[in-house]
């Protein structure tokens, strides 16, 4: 079974469309909501877990809400399944019993990365090559000791997720691959005309953070 990590702050309209989407086909493994400590919606009628995180240590009472990858890395500790994934809450799944697809193409037995295609189409079809919603096996987990490179806050992480897959393939360390089959269509303004701008994501992709994520991305190399 898979434990899913979806971050979500304040978005809950969104997080409802991802929510019934997973319902819908099928997730029957565990959904693991991570929220800031501010976040005053109401999400108990869902069936997750959630995970409080702020400033990355799951304390409350900071002043700075968690970063994207605070969050996913404080949804991977607290995950119980061998199949560890992230998606964002702007995601609407497509594929019936992608659970099962994605449990069967991974190999617990080596170092496993998969990820599924994100819908985007047009210019922006190219996308699908960057793995944008990810699944990691634990083992690839507990080697890293982290499921998001904790240098970046928001921007490139997939980039790195990318790097360490292409290094799995060709050490034969592990295996890394793209599922066309399981679709989990990424509904970002950015690429579809119907999604309103979201201003938490213009707030978190400044200039300084994406060229500080960038340096970091330049500096990382695998090596496990």
């Amino acid at each position: 079974m898979i434990s899913l990590i979806v971050p979500t702050r304040n978005r809950p309209e969104a997080l409802e469309r991802f929510y019934k989407s997973w319902v819908d086909t099928k997730g029957s493994g565990e959904l693991i909501l991570v929220t800031d400590h501010d976040d005053s919606n109401d999400y108990t009628h869902m069936d997750a877990r959630i995970v409080i995180d702020c400033y990355g240590d799951g304390h409350r009472g900071m002043e700075r809400p968690g970063s994207t990858v605070e969050k996913i890395n404080a949804g991977a500790r607290a995950a119980k399944y061998d199949i560890i994934g992230f998606s964002g809450d702007d995601v609407v799944i497509e594929t019936d019993g992608w659970e099962e697809i994605v449990s069967e193409a991974m190999s617990l037995e080596r170092l496993s990365l998969t990820h599924p295609i994100d819908g985007i189409k047009g210019s922006h079809a190219t996308r699908k090559y960057i793995p944008n919603h990810i699944f990691m096996s634990r083992g690839l987990y507990e080697t890293l000791g982290w499921f998001a490179y904790p240098k970046l806050r928001h921007p490139w992480v997939d980039y790195v997720w990318c790097k360490i897959g292409n290094y799995l393939n060709a050490t034969g360390k592990g295996d890394y691959q793209r599922l066309n089959s399981v679709v989990f269509k990424h509904l970002h303004w950015l690429y579809f005309d119907n999604v309103k701008k979201d201003d938490t994501y213009i707030r978190a992709y400044t200039e300084d953070e994406e060229e500080n994520s960038r340096v970091h991305y330049d500096d990382y190399t695998p090596s496990f």
